[in-house]
């Protein structure tokens, strides 16, 4: 079932990423079924020429703190919203986003079967909850009936927000490990958490 979803995803053609200078379609990887499924924003220029999701340096801080989640790469289920990269580099489009989520991420979604979601960035937050990730970080969301954690995109950390956005990052890990283990919220320490209407 995966390999025949990921096959027919490689030749897509539903928005306009696909006629933008895309080099490949670059659909997600890790095991399946999976407890955590990580989705990004859209493929960066390494993952545009590797095919793989995830593999250039926001991957590397991905790989890094997971394990604050109690979590390695090896066994997290990690994707994006968009499948193809945008062209300069930029955000996807929300038209373009929610092609790609009815299309294929609600399929990866129902084959992986995950325990918790974690959305990275705004354009993961905003497909999978409704918010901007202002708003939707510090609360426990749900996306097919399965919850959601969102956070920072791990680029973030990298290039602008500084220490504020690697404590982000790691209390939001921190919470998703506390869902997992099957605690009481508030997941956030010395925060409150509130499940919210969930989408899909």
């Amino acid at each position: 079932m995966f390999d025949a979803l990921k096959a027919s995803a490689l030749d897509c053609t539903g928005c306009r990423l696909a006629t933008c200078g895309r080099t490949q379609v670059v659909f997600g990887g890790g095991p399946v079924p999976a407890d955590v499924m990580a989705v990004g924003e859209a493929p960066g220029f390494g993952e545009d020429e590797s095919g793989v999701a995830f593999c250039a340096d926001a991957g590397e801080v991905l790989d890094t703190h997971l394990p604050v989640a109690g979590l390695t790469r090896a066994e997290v289920y990690v994707t994006n919203t968009a499948k193809c990269h945008p062209p300069n580099n930029r955000e996807p489009y929300l038209d373009e986003a929610k092609a790609c989520v009815e299309r294929w991420l609600v399929q990866e979604v129902a084959l992986v079967q995950p325990k918790a979601i974690l959305a990275l960035g705004t354009v993961a937050s905003q497909a999978l909850t409704g918010l901007k990730i202002s708003g939707a970080r510090r609360q426990v969301h749900t996306f097919m009936g399965i919850p959601v954690v969102a956070t920072r995109h791990p680029a973030s950390t990298l290039y602008h927000g500084g220490e504020l956005a690697k404590r982000q990052f790691r209390n939001d890990l921190v919470a998703l490990k506390r869902l997992l283990s099957g605690a009481e919220a508030p997941y956030w320490k010395g925060e409150e958490a509130k499940r919210v209407k969930g989408r899909g």
